[in-house]
């Protein structure tokens, strides 16, 4: 539960807001903290920030004080989470990347990034539809060819319905389809896991 989350991380039981508005519930925080803890990456980029930024931050700082870059397609809300987060005394760089019209023939609408890290070693996305976008998709797949992926390696969703879309979708393109694992942490998800053909 969120509590334990807080104590986990050396952190009051006060310091999250209602999960329920920040779209992280406590169960996706946890998927993070443990991946850092395992991983000590040095560079995580994070699409879509809230509370996550937050953990992340905190996560960060006691796992090898690796850096975070959040993106919000939200301009005001940007700046005033970098100012939550920086005055509980967690390093935080969030950067305002809209939403804009996406590639010919693609639905929706996508983050138009800019000034993203050239290495990555984590990539958390926001479960919002806009992160279904070509853009996420080359990231994944560019970190995919750093970490040496080749037709052997199985790509594992842990997530909602977004993130098991987006992998799926990534692992079925990548070297002419990978093996692939959802591991749904929502109900809907389940559900959606269990039928069809992803």
């Amino acid at each position: 539960d969120k509590v334990a989350l807080l104590e986990h991380l050396d952190l009051p039981r006060d310091a999250l807001p209602n999960l329920g508005s920040w779209k992280a519930d406590t169960n996706f925080l946890w998927h993070i903290v443990h991946a850092i803890e395992a991983l000590r990456p040095t560079q995580v980029v994070e699409l879509g920030c809230g509370a996550s930024s937050f953990i992340i931050g905190r996560a960060l700082q006691l796992n090898g004080g690796g850096h975070c870059v959040s993106y919000d397609q939200h301009e005001q809300f940007a700046p005033i989470t970098q100012e939550w987060i920086v005055e509980n005394g967690i390093p935080a760089d969030i950067r305002h990347a809209p939403l804009g019209p996406p590639p010919s023939g693609w639905p929706g609408h996508w983050y138009q990034l800019s000034d993203v890290p050239a290495q990555i070693d984590l990539l958390i996305v926001d479960a919002g539809e806009q992160s279904k976008s070509i853009d996420v998709a080359i990231e994944l797949w560019e970190r995919m060819l750093d970490e040496g992926t080749d037709r052997k390696s199985t790509v594992v969703a842990v997530g909602g319905g977004v993130v098991g879309d987006l992998a799926g979708f990534v692992a079925a393109t990548f070297a002419r389809g990978l093996a692939f694992v959802q591991v749904p942490t929502t109900l809907l998800a389940q559900v959606d896991s269990s039928v069809g053909g992803k």
